[in-house]
């Protein structure tokens, strides 16, 4: 058994020809359990080495986290069940590689524990062994992985709550904290970057294409009343909080509490009555910000936008109505995905009425459109779509039934895809 109670176990996933037509015409694999979280990053990673692989996090309806391993080039499937955490879609891992080629692999829980669980793979481009796992600390309760890897080493946010008890004469707290490793291995102590103050607070963390710093897009949940949609950026070099000229904003120190996010600049007003659910951020240069999100006053009026910020012009576009896909009890449904390679390509997860649908879509000029529909069901929820990061048109998500109102009640699976970006 392993440090936490459960041993990582493999098994090989077989599924007819059949199985996989029903299921979808191209799917590369179908899992028969598993879902993950938009906030943890990266979920999905392929690594060219001795062989071609793609490495895929999940959490299934039993608590077990782990990962599946696709072979790009024989087409073998493996599964591994790699720690038992609970059933609660926060619980997925974040999957990177090292540079000797093994598998990285996080765990943080969800507002219960001050510490993550970070697990490295014995063998390089392989899941079935693990070392034994070590403790990374946290000054407060954890949720939420996103690992930023530059050619410098590894960058890890989480997201921390602190406690009434932790703050003399104040209430909780949530911040988000970064740490630093140069080989995934040893890591440093948190330091806090963003202070959400009381609001249950969002980071999507994301580099630049041009530039070191890394980009910080922020929010508030929906239910608060924070939900306007900031940015800021970490300067790791200098250990500042800037905005995009430049201009220091705040100084990260270890005894600090982060930049109030009321000082980042705001990209996205909620409109008047409505409020926004941040959904993902584009891989872009530094100067410009790609930003997708829903906008939603009722179950009637919920909308998927993008909107660009270069400079001082701010560009928003309406992609499509999402139906009942985002505005639900938990606002966890739906979702939207930027491609990496192409920040004028999406995949969306929207609910047409009698059909969940994933699609993807392109810009033409100034408008979005409907370029394909990926998958269709009457009966199943196709929700939460994410791209595979290193690979191009590898799409994910999660097809099955989905509780909105208890994000630990589910029984999903994840998909995945392979289609063509322009």
């Amino acid at each position: 058994a392993g440090l936490f109670g459960a041993a990582a176990f493999a098994e090989n996933i077989e599924e007819t020809e059949d199985t996989l037509r029903a299921e979808s015409s191209n799917a590369a694999f179908t899992d028969t359990k598993g879902i993950n979280s938009w906030w943890v990053y990266p979920l999905s990673v392929r690594y060219k080495g001795k062989y071609d692989k793609t490495y895929t996090s999940y959490v299934g309806s039993d608590g077990y986290c782990g990962l599946i391993s696709y072979n790009n080039r024989s087409g073998k499937r493996e599964r591994v069940n790699i720690v038992k955490e609970k059933a609660d879609d926060h619980n997925a891992g974040a999957v990177e590689v090292l540079p000797d080629g093994r598998i990285l692999y996080i765990t943080s829980g969800h507002n219960t524990r001050n510490y993550l669980k970070v697990f490295v793979s014995k063998n390089r481009e392989m899941i079935r062994e693990w070392e034994e796992p070590f403790l990374l600390h946290t000054p407060a309760k954890c949720t939420y992985i996103q690992l930023i890897k530059t050619k410098n080493g590894y960058y890890l946010f989480t997201r921390l709550r602190y406690s009434s008890a932790q703050i003399k004469n104040a209430s909780k707290r949530y911040t988000w904290a970064v740490s630093f490793s140069r080989d995934g291995l040893n890591w440093s102590a948190f330091r806090n970057i963003i202070n959400g103050g009381t609001n249950q607070y969002y980071i999507k963390a994301m580099a630049c294409t041009d530039s070191s710093d890394i980009r910080l897009v922020m929010c508030s949940n929906p239910k608060e009343s924070n939900s306007d949609i900031r940015v800021a950026f970490y300067s790791p070099g200098r250990q500042r909080i800037t905005d995009v000229s430049g201009k220091v904003l705040y100084r990260v120190t270890s005894g600090g509490w982060g930049l109030s996010f009321k000082k980042a600049d705001v990209a996205v007003e909620k409109e008047k009555g409505g409020t926004n659910r941040l959904l993902d951020v584009g891989y872009t240069e530094k100067k410009k910000t790609v930003i997708a999100y829903a906008s939603a006053q009722n179950s009637s009026n919920s909308t998927y936008k993008i909107t660009e910020v270069k400079g001082k012009k701010k560009r928003t576009t309406d992609v499509a109505e999402s139906g009942k896909a985002f505005y639900t009890y938990s606002y966890y449904f739906g979702g939207v995905a930027i491609s990496e390679k192409n920040p004028n390509v999406l995949y969306i997860s929207r609910n047409t009425g009698k059909y969940w649908q994933i699609e993807q879509w392109k810009r033409s000029g100034k408008k979005w459109k409907r370029v394909k529909i990926l998958q269709k069901s009457r009966s199943k929820v196709l929700l939460r779509p994410f791209l595979t990061k290193y690979a191009k048109g590898e799409i994910n998500f999660s097809a099955g039934m989905y509780n909105p109102k208890e994000f630990k009640k589910y029984n999903t699976k994840i998909v995945r895809k392979i289609v063509k970006e322009k």
